[in-house]
């Protein structure tokens, strides 16, 4: 298991906070009141992929409702969209409440647009 590191500044102020690393993305989570809340931050991909999918259904596994906290995403291909989808399915399946917050970044690094028409 990766060294517990913050990640962002709910992550460090949470009493437990699991930290996993693949490629370029930190995956961590933490308890809020029966909330699992996953802290993503950086790639989510091919490399990533399985790590996120995952935690995730760990969390669902335990019976958390789950929040995504992708505040520190810098990038997502097609792979992310569909851990995102399964995501969903599973806590649907499970009856587990989901739901996932970001911010209005850029489309991509490439062109720095904020618009939603792909480069």
């Amino acid at each position: 298991m990766t060294p517990e590191v913050p990640v962002s500044p709910t992550a460090a102020a949470a009493p437990s906070c699991d930290v996993a690393a693949a490629g370029l993305v930190t995956v961590s989570t933490e308890a809020r009141d029966g909330v699992a809340v996953v802290h993503i931050r950086g790639e989510i991909d091919v490399a990533s992929a399985e790590l996120l999918n995952e935690t995730v259904n760990a969390r669902l596994d335990a019976g958390d409702d789950l929040v995504l906290d992708c505040t520190e995403v810098t990038f997502m291909d097609s792979t992310g969209i569909t851990c995102f989808i399964t995501a969903q399915d599973n806590a649907r399946a499970v009856v587990c409440g989901w739901s996932w917050q970001a911010t209005s970044a850029p489309c991509c690094g490439r062109c720095g647009s904020a618009s939603s028409t792909p480069c």
